[in-house]
């Protein structure tokens, strides 16, 4: 099964809002801006009631997601800045898959990642969400298919070979490159 198609910046704007409540650093980003606030704000204002405490938590964590959002525009900034057609980031793609693995051709050049290799397979409306890293994604919109029926039929072969290959074990090799015998 193959998808043809061509990523845009807003595909790169799509993923990172896709990505951000679920990238537990942000969570984490927000949480350790709350409580600096929260500390620094009791230390200098010590709160005289419950309510005024109450006041400084709700205001901590404010800061802190005002704190992540600056961080997401930034980073999203520098981003969508560095994106380019060399990089293979924009521009044209070509997805393929088969039961050894997915094959991504763009104007980077052609890449084999094996279903092992792939952490997750996922989706939205819009796109099938293939996790590499934690912070590295391989997406295919839905806009390759001729229909919402296509789309579902890859997604579902995706799905399928990435649980099959999960579900079975890794193979040790046996050679000099592993620590084992040449012969």
């Amino acid at each position: 099964m193959t998808a043809t198609y061509t990523i845009t910046r807003a595909d790169l704007v799509r993923l990172s809002l896709y990505l951000l409540p679920r990238q537990k650093a942000n969570w984490v980003l927000v949480g350790l801006a709350a409580v600096a606030f929260i500390g620094w704000q009791a230390w200098t204002r010590q709160p005289t009631s419950i309510s005024h405490a109450l006041l400084l938590v709700v205001a901590g964590v404010f800061v802190g997601l005002c704190g992540v959002a600056g961080a997401f525009v930034a980073s999203l900034a520098s981003a969508l800045l560095r994106a380019d057609a060399r990089s293979g980031a924009l521009g044209p793609h070509v997805v393929t898959l088969a039961d050894g693995g997915i094959t991504s051709e763009s104007n980077a050049g052609v890449g084999v990642l094996k279903w092992a290799a792939i952490r997750s397979v996922s989706k939205d409306q819009r796109y099938i969400y293939f996790k590499l890293t934690p912070q590295m994604f391989l997406l295919v919109p839905k806009r390759a298919f001729g229909s919402s029926e296509q789309f579902e039929v890859f997604w579902q072969r995706a799905q399928q070979v990435h649980e099959r290959a999960v579900a079975q074990p890794t193979v040790q090799l046996d050679g000099p490159a592993s620590g084992g015998s040449a012969g």
